[in-house]
């Protein structure tokens, strides 16, 4: 007999695992920090490295 592996109790890989569920909001939380630094990089601010 062999020893059955339940990995649905694993909390380790669960928010892994479900990262459909949560890729989207990553993504718009991204774009709203990089847009914010654009716009404090086009307004002057140091920091940009192409000047």
């Amino acid at each position: 007999m062999e020893p059955k592996i339940n990995i649905n109790n694993s909390t380790h890989f669960s928010w892994l695992s479900r990262w459909p569920q949560w890729i989207g909001y990553a993504a718009a939380l991204w774009s709203l920090i990089y847009s914010l630094l654009g716009l404090y990089w086009l307004l002057g601010g140091s920091g940009f490295s192409l000047r």
